[in-house]
């Protein structure tokens, strides 16, 4: 059995972002193997997902982004509002949005679509796992736009002002 050390609880939450308790767990659980341990939360927060499933996800944000003649708008849904003004819940929509305007507005095509090494159905997975995320739901629609310029890229967040 490894001795876990607060340094190797601090690597392991600041590369996955769950609780301390939870590092701790994973670690002695793998006899203090960083990435088993990576492996071990990640199989953890998927089962918790699974349990979060038919939690009403009615917050979120909502991402516009716009490149020449294309845009997309994109609905990314949370149990809670403070999850929404989370800054790595607002990168998860602007990846999403960039995905979709790339993609297409087909829900299981922006799941499935690779970004960097992973898909989109992975990094939100991620996203639930490290308590990031209460269980998702994507939206999207394509529409044309006319920006200032045909070069011109913009993208936007927005939170939801209606309640």
């Amino acid at each position: 059995m490894a001795t876990i050390t607060a340094a190797m609880v601090k690597d392991l939450r600041e590369t996955t972002g769950v609780g301390m308790m939870d590092c701790k767990n994973a670690l002695a659980a793998n006899d203090g193997d960083m990435q088993a341990s990576i492996d071990w939360l990640r199989k953890k927060g998927l089962s918790k997902a699974a349990k979060k499933a038919d939690r009403v996800a009615a917050e979120g944000l909502i991402g516009l982004i716009t490149a020449g003649a294309k845009g997309v708008v994109v609905e990314v849904n949370s149990e809670t509002d403070f999850v929404a003004r989370n800054e790595q819940f607002q990168g998860l929509v602007k990846m999403v949005a960039q995905v979709a305007l790339r993609v297409g507005a087909d829900i299981e095509v922006i799941k499935a679509a690779k970004v960097g090494d992973f898909t989109v159905e992975t990094a939100i997975s991620d996203a639930i796992a490290s308590a990031i995320v209460i269980e998702p739901a994507l939206a999207a629609r394509i529409f044309s736009t006319s920006p200032p310029t045909r070069s011109a890229t913009s993208a936007i967040i927005l939170t939801r002002p209606w309640k």
